[in-house]
């Protein structure tokens, strides 16, 4: 019994650490430009990110999509 009732709070535990959602506003939202030039965009996110899927952060991933194609893990 005191197996399962650990089990029990450890899936609990782990439900409540990942039912938040985080919102991503990017500016510009829209960004036109020709092959070759830079482009800045701006991300602000509502809750604390990381780009590194350790510790107690939230993981944030870049990808990359053209016009036709899939998107790629940047």
């Amino acid at each position: 019994m005191t197996i399962i009732m650990s089990f029990v709070w450890i899936l609990m535990f782990l439900i409540q650490d990942s039912r938040g959602q985080v919102t991503v506003t990017q500016t510009p939202t829209v960004e036109s430009v020709l092959s070759g030039q830079t482009v800045i965009i701006n991300c602000k996110t509502s809750a604390t990110v990381s780009n590194s899927c350790t510790g107690s952060y939230t993981c944030m991933a870049w990808y990359e999509q053209k016009p036709g194609g899939a998107p790629k893990l940047s």
